[in-house]
């Protein structure tokens, strides 16, 4: 029999390793939050493993060689905030190449939290990841765009990423929302630390709306962006980071876990990704990057409407998950950019903003 309600969470970004306490890195009240939803669902920003090779492309190239890795006891952290799914489908997946993917996703199926967006062949990337609850079918699609740079496509015998393309997307949720009661898609794309979504992502959400999802969920920005509805269905351009810790940074720039020999306490801090660097680095997040929005999505079958509530969250200075109760200012940021996301002042504003930042050399 089915029952009246489902609450979903979904999370953003997670990333749990770097400058990490192995038990505090999530406050009580989060933690017992989080136990309130029926599923928990977050981006996995990172490839998992130990002593494993970095990503060859990413290595030969001289302008993105940003490695972001976790180890493998450090997964246990998402069975400890009780999440259920993850999407794999970003840009740091393949950051210990395919050996790296291959291990992540064993390490998951072996600790029963189920992924979607990549997948160790063509078919095991491109299928839906289905959740049943309370006698419904819940449906999940995770992309990235590939029109970014290594983006790492699947065949059928080897393992890749489910990338973005347009038409592919709209017939997938076409499909699935002829099979399943729900269908959320979850893209990992905008522009990185900034709180206007792009054209493209505004067309392309409203495309993927009207082709029959019921949510879109973005992540990938580390910066909340706005949320808005169409057609009674919520789009969520960007969470922001949920779980991303401060880090180390080895020259040139992958990430770096010091051993007990290393000398960390006087070394030097940065709060920008430097496009390139000789010297080791403690990389700290600035503070709106440390804030993130839990998406409570709320179905409710018998009025038919699918209702979003806004959770606020923060990574403090102990890099530990806390509620984040100081957000009014930013609440009314994010909804006169999503209030003109529907109308032709946007464009001007997304200009606007884009030349101020270009004059000034700033974000």
């Amino acid at each position: 029999m089915k029952k009246e309600e489902i609450n979903i969470a979904f999370l953003g970004d997670v990333m749990p390793g770097g400058i990490l306490d192995a038990t505090r890195f999530c406050s009580e009240e989060m933690l017992a939050e989080l136990k309130t939803f029926d599923i928990r669902i977050a981006t996995l920003e990172c490839a998992i493993g130990n002593d494993l090779d970095f990503d060859v492309e990413k290595m030969e190239r001289e302008d993105w060689r940003n490695i972001i890795f976790s180890s493998n006891e450090s997964l246990k952290k998402l069975k400890d905030m009780h999440i259920d799914l993850v999407s794999l489908a970003n840009n740091h997946i393949f950051d210990l190449g395919e050996e790296g993917l291959r291990n992540t996703i064993k390490l998951l199926d072996e600790l029963g939290i189920k992924h979607v967006g990549a997948g160790i062949d063509l078919s095991s990337t491109q299928m839906p990841t289905v959740i049943n609850l309370k006698g419904y079918s819940l449906a999940f699609l995770a992309y990235m765009p590939h029109w970014w740079e290594a983006p790492h496509p699947a065949d059928e015998s080897k393992p890749g990423i489910n990338l973005f393309y347009i038409e592919r997307v709209l017939n997938d949720v076409r499909e699935a929302k002829r099979i399943h009661d729900f269908v959320f898609v979850l893209p990992h794309w905008g522009l990185e630390y900034t709180y206007f979504p792009t054209n493209r992502e505004r067309i392309y959400a409203n495309l993927i709306i009207d082709a029959g999802a019921d949510g879109i969920i973005g992540s990938h920005t580390h910066q909340i962006q706005p949320s808005i509805f169409r057609k009674g269905k919520p789009i969520c351009f960007s969470l922001g980071n949920f779980l991303f810790p401060d880090f180390y940074i080895q020259p040139t720039r992958p990430i770096w876990y010091p051993v007990e020999n290393d000398v960390v306490d006087d070394i030097d801090i940065t709060y920008d990704y430097p496009e390139y660097t000789d010297k080791f680095l403690k990389r700290v997040w600035k503070h709106k990057n440390r804030i993130g929005l839990i998406a409570k999505i709320t179905i409710n079958e018998r009025s038919k409407s699918i209702k979003l509530y806004h959770i606020y969250t923060y990574l403090n200075s102990n890099n530990q998950i806390v509620k984040y109760r100081h957000h009014l200012c930013l609440s009314v940021i994010l909804f006169i950019i999503g209030a003109s996301l529907k109308l032709p002042i946007y464009q001007f504003l997304y200009r606007a903003k884009n030349k101020l930042c270009r004059m000034f050399n700033i974000e």
